[in-house]
């Protein structure tokens, strides 16, 4: 008898536990209803929802999509554009094409659902005020800041309203804030806002939390990009505490704070110290993300420009290198994969390398 398994997670988990969340086992059953309901069924839509949302999870996007699009034109047909479950369907559908780089599908997906959940239950909502939200990301990854940030003030309105301001949902919207704020030069509003960001999340969850170290590592960041050296250590220390803390193993994130202290301890020409943190990081994100991954191509790339401020081109070269070939892996359209190429180009005609430079700045337009 022939076994299948949906994933890795599936081959290792007892059947018992596993079987709610089993994709191979979900299709099978899905058939099995659509030979009995017909495919048209409201019931066939809601496993076919289900089925989305599992794909999703595991981050499987193009099935996921195929499950939603099937699943939206069946409550298209039950309920026109103005039911809930079409309002859900399109929300997730939008979330997804953004999550593949399809940005004006996302967006044409987040504003049916927002007409929808309007006409559903008014402009002051939770549901308008997540999509809302998610369209302000949109819009900032579209590079439309100004729209963004005023999307993400009227998602904040609403969080205000309804919830008062000491709540998840405002203190993640603050923090969306906070990015497009950065973004356009308008620094210490920025730090103001991460603050504000950090206080509620303190309130709300305590000091030893996931989003508080995010916001911590934010802080860190922002701080030293504005020569505030002392202040920017002062939250990484604690923001990498809480990581350590409630994660003794190793996790990703503490990664991500090495590479911030890296950066601190280039500053101040501590060079030594800076490569010990890159090396570090490198080695957790191996093995917490695996050996081609963005996180890694990332890193690398920031490492060979810490090699090129020390003048040794040849082994930036080499660390940019190697991040252009994970990119390319991990994944090719994404939008840093251009400034990879810059970076490769430049190198290479610092290096005398003309026709490899020629190469990879053609391809980086």
């Amino acid at each position: 008898k022939a076994v299948f398994y949906c994933d890795a997670d599936c081959q290792r988990a007892s059947w018992g536990e596993h079987r709610q969340v089993c994709t191979v086992d979900r299709e099978r059953k899905l058939r099995r209803e659509q030979g009995r309901l017909g495919g048209d069924d409201p019931a066939i839509a809601r496993a076919l929802y289900d089925l989305g949302e599992l794909y999703q999870k595991q981050g499987r996007l193009r099935e996921a999509e195929a499950k939603f699009s099937e699943a939206l034109e069946i409550f298209r047909s039950e309920e026109g554009e103005g039911g809930q479950f079409f309002a859900h369907t399109t929300h997730q559908l939008g979330l997804i094409c953004e999550g593949q780089g399809k940005l004006d599908d996302a967006m044409v997906m987040q504003k049916q659902a927002l007409r929808a959940y309007r006409r559903l239950f008014g402009k002051v909502c939770q549901n308008v005020g997540v999509v809302l939200s998610t369209m302000g990301s949109i819009l900032r990854q579209k590079g439309l800041l100004d729209k963004a940030l005023a999307k993400w003030e009227r998602a904040h309105e609403i969080y205000c309203t309804l919830f008062g301001e000491d709540h998840l949902e405002s203190a993640a919207v603050l923090a969306n804030m906070a990015l497009v704020l950065w973004e356009t030069g308008k620094y210490a509003e920025a730090l103001a806002t991460e603050e504000k960001t950090l206080g509620i999340q303190r309130r709300i969850l305590g000091s030893d939390s996931d989003p508080v170290a995010t916001s911590l590592l934010n802080l860190g960041v922002h701080y030293s990009a504005q020569g505030m050296l002392d202040e920017g250590l002062a939250k990484l220390e604690e923001g990498l505490g809480i990581v350590r803390r409630i994660h003794p193993e190793r996790n990703e994130m503490e990664a991500r704070f090495l590479c911030s202290f890296a950066h601190i301890y280039e500053c101040q020409g501590r060079i030594e110290d800076a490569v010990a943190m890159f090396n570090k990081a490198s080695r957790i994100f191996r093995k917490t993300r695996g050996p081609e991954s963005f996180e890694l191509a990332h890193l690398l790339c920031q490492y060979g420009d810490m090699l090129i401020n020390q003048g040794k081109v040849e082994e930036a070269m080499d660390k940019v290198r190697e991040g252009v070939r994970i990119m390319r892996l991990a994944r090719e359209d994404h939008p840093m994969m251009g400034d990879l190429l810059l970076r490769m180009g430049r190198l290479k005609a610092g290096a005398g390398d003309v026709e490899g430079a020629i190469v990879c700045l053609r391809e980086a337009q």
